[in-house]
């Protein structure tokens, strides 16, 4: 599987990042998020993005990646409207 890489040096903020937490399928890239030291995001606080594509290497050496990565882009609905 390709893996990505990144200038060392990018940072992403905070925001882009809880797309991992607040997904489609987010009890299931959970564990990919553990496995890369990611527990807790603050929004407003800027993250490697060598971080975040540990995240995304993780997810694509599996067989469900095309479906989580779809998933990264599709927002779990938090609350009623």
């Amino acid at each position: 599987m390709t893996h990505y890489a990144w200038d060392p040096h990018v940072e992403l903020i905070g925001q882009a990042v809880l797309s991992f937490f607040s997904n489609l399928n987010s009890d299931s890239i959970k564990p990919y998020l553990d496995a890369s030291g990611i527990f807790e995001v603050d929004p407003h606080e800027w993250y490697s993005i060598e971080d975040v594509l540990a995240v995304m290497n993780l997810i694509a050496d599996h067989e469900d990646a095309s479906y989580n990565f779809v998933a990264l882009a599709c927002r779990r609905r938090t609350s009623a409207r």
